[in-house]
């Protein structure tokens, strides 16, 4: 279940984090950011510990443990494509790589000279690819913790990175406002035509691996690309807000476009073959969302207000609103769940928790309507 926080707290975003101010993606929070398994992708979400009840469906967290050891705010987190471990990058410039099932500290990895700022697995789980404000991606063999080559190509702070699900290309998004697209086999790259006006900020490769969608700030432009051509479509948002920070993701089917983000007060649901919008959301707060993600069918969207902490399940083909957690989460900056949608983590500044994640499916009765 892909997912994306919305802004991630850089240096230049940092002062943002609480709106999240997740993953950006954020991630306004991340991102990636996020990894995406094949076909099997993680989402992100930012729950505390507590249990909710409504009519469709209820849903407990159980906390688990506490994991400690970073020097510096966390950026992001990512799960393993196996849900057996976790990585975390900080502005403390290492990555730690965790044990889900004791919460130790398996290693940390150290190469950055500036921040870490987005993190994302291969889907094959091999290799784990980190950006930083050093404007490097190094990338890192996961068994020998080793790094396996640096690549350099921007020339400003790396923001979001992305693999395609056939691992043939990592895709990584700039403050320089470009998009590289880069070759695993030769380690060679190819810069996407006039990607963005500012900062890439999300970017999500669709289940096929041949399509692209990005998020970018300034103009608050989400585009579609063909990887093999290198064009573009952009896809037109109604609500551009000040300062926003547009994040954009395919469903696990590759059959729905979800485009929103921070100070966007609307998720818009678009069509990916047609580029049709089918359906807009109008819910949110001026501070719009930091975070949403795709349940692993597709069916669902789960998101976050950025400003009242809500949580709201949706109907991915008609906007329609499935369930509501009344209960604000608080001080919560953003979370990762693995796609098996069993375990939790979240972070807050330095310190990183997990949780046993229990929940009751969704009647077919409230995803059809």
């Amino acid at each position: 279940m892909p997912s994306m926080g919305l802004d991630r707290p850089t240096e230049k975003t940092h002062a943002r984090k609480q709106m999240r101010a997740w993953h950006p993606i954020y991630t306004s929070w991340r991102e990636n950011r996020t990894f995406h398994p094949p076909m099997k992708r993680s989402f992100w979400v930012a729950f505390a510990g507590f249990a909710i009840s409504t009519s469709a469906f209820a849903q407990e967290l159980k906390f688990k443990n506490t994991l400690e050891g970073h020097s510096d705010v966390i950026t992001e987190l990512v799960f393993s494509p196996d849900g057996k471990m976790l990585a975390s990058g900080s502005h403390d410039k290492t990555i730690k790589l965790w044990n889900i099932a004791d919460g130790k500290n398996i290693a940390t990895l150290e190469g950055h000279t500036e921040s870490v700022q987005c993190v994302a697995f291969s889907p094959d789980g091999k290799t784990l690819a980190s950006g930083g404000r050093d404007n490097k991606i190094r990338l890192w063999d996961v068994e020998s913790h080793k790094i396996i080559s640096t690549l350099e190509g921007h020339t400003d702070s790396v923001r979001c990175l992305a693999f395609s699900p056939d691992n043939k290309m990592l895709a990584s998004g700039s403050e320089d406002k470009t998009i590289n697209l880069w070759n695993l086999a030769n380690k060679q790259n190819t810069t996407l035509p006039d990607a963005a006006s500012d900062a890439v900020t999300s970017l999500c490769f669709s289940p096929n691996s041949k399509m692209l969608v990005s998020g970018s700030g300034g103009n608050n432009d989400i585009k579609l690309w063909d990887v093999s051509t290198r064009k573009s479509t952009e896809i037109y948002l109604d609500d551009r807000g000040n300062h926003a920070t547009p994040m954009a993701l395919f469903s696990p089917d590759g059959k729905i476009i979800a485009s929103g983000g921070a100070c966007i007060k609307t998720i818009e649901l678009w069509d990916a073959g047609t580029k049709k919008n089918n359906a807009k959301i109008d819910d949110f707060s001026f501070r719009g969302i930091n975070f949403m993600a795709f349940t692993s069918d597709s069916k669902m969207l789960i998101t976050m207000d950025n400003k009242t902490g809500i949580i709201k399940f949706w109907n991915a083909a008609t906007g329609k609103n499935i369930a509501t957690i009344n209960k604000p989460i608080e001080k919560v900056i953003t979370a990762a769940i693995s796609w098996s949608g069993k375990i939790l983590a979240t972070y807050q500044d330095k310190t990183i928790k997990l949780w046993d994640l229990k929940y009751d499916a969704v009647p077919s009765s409230n995803i059809s309507e």
